[in-house]
């Protein structure tokens, strides 16, 4: 039972991760799945950087290697941080 609610749990912060980074053009879907993919992309180095500082950190101080899906936990829980973040950004530059 704790291994199906940890993928579920997975699951729902990947799902959220695609939500948070996504952008929306009305009207026409293939813009709108264009611009997320650029904005994944965008985003992606800073939150690949971030997430191996905090594994490093996390590492250093627990001793203990990370398993994959923790590491990947960090990644989509910065990931929809920088999201909103560039998210607010360009609703404030568009105003």
């Amino acid at each position: 039972m704790q291994k199906l609610k940890e993928k579920v749990s997975l699951a729902l912060v990947i799902l959220a991760y695609l939500i948070f980074n996504f952008r929306y053009t009305p009207g026409r879907p293939v813009d709108s799945l264009a611009a997320t993919v650029v904005q994944i992309l965008t985003t992606a180095p800073y939150v690949i950087g971030a997430t191996f500082l905090v594994v490093y950190f996390l590492r250093r101080v627990s001793g203990a290697r990370l398993s994959w899906d923790r590491m990947l936990r960090i990644y989509c829980t910065l990931g929809i941080i920088t999201g909103l973040l560039f998210a607010i950004n360009e609703h404030l530059t568009r105003g």
